[in-house]
């Protein structure tokens, strides 16, 4: 497996032939997925051509870790919205860590649930925040109940102007678009709480992102 700037390389075996694939997705998971898929459609004798055609053609559904982008700016803002647990939220990090920008902007909501389904909230918010120290970006910006902790955990890895809670999704808004500039990539989070998908359709909108 091959992750690069433009996603992720891999060979497999279907039906005993080595096939590979070159896909514009973003996150080791992503394989584990397709290799699974690829086990049952074998159970249910689907064509290998059929098969190849589904995983060279699939594309993520909004909310799970969607690659949006504007090529005329190079901005890049990713959808991980539909929910959001502990483990969930690392690997998020973790794979927008990864990928090319000038800077890293992540933009992160209450989180459902903390490792392995343990449900201490406070703490597990502050793990989150305390994560980024394993991690290279700029600017942390909070909304939600519990995002205290995030803040707490992380503010020793961000310059005191660069990481921030806001009471409500107008004012967030505005100071994201306030910041944003070419070739940044944003990442958004979200435990289907704060509804933060209302946020990606401006942001959309207004970068003309696909």
């Amino acid at each position: 497996i091959k992750e690069t700037n433009q996603g992720i390389s891999f060979s497999t075996k279907i039906y005993d032939k080595e096939t590979n694939f070159s896909l514009n997705l973003y996150g080791i998971y992503f394989v584990r997925n397709i290799v699974l898929a690829i086990k049952i459609a074998e159970i249910y004798h689907i064509k290998y051509e059929n098969i190849v055609k589904a995983i060279n053609g699939f594309q993520p559904i909004d909310g799970r870790f969607k690659v949006l982008k504007n090529t005329t700016n190079n901005i890049t803002v990713i959808d991980d919205t539909y929910n959001s647990c502990f483990e969930s939220i690392i690997s998020g990090l973790e794979t927008s860590n990864k990928m090319p920008s000038k800077r890293k902007i992540a933009i992160l909501g209450t989180i459902g649930s903390g490792p392995n389904g343990k449900d201490d909230t406070s703490i597990v918010h502050e793990q989150v925040g305390e994560y980024f120290k394993n991690l290279d970006f700029d600017y942390l910006y909070l909304m939600g109940n519990y995002t205290k902790h995030i803040f707490k955990g992380a503010s020793e890895y961000f310059q005191q102007h660069n990481i921030k809670r806001f009471k409500n999704k107008e004012s967030l808004l505005q100071e994201i678009i306030k910041v944003i500039d070419d070739d940044d990539l944003i990442y958004i989070k979200d435990a289907g709480l704060q509804n933060f998908e209302e946020i990606i359709y401006e942001l959309k909108n207004k970068y003309d992102l696909i």
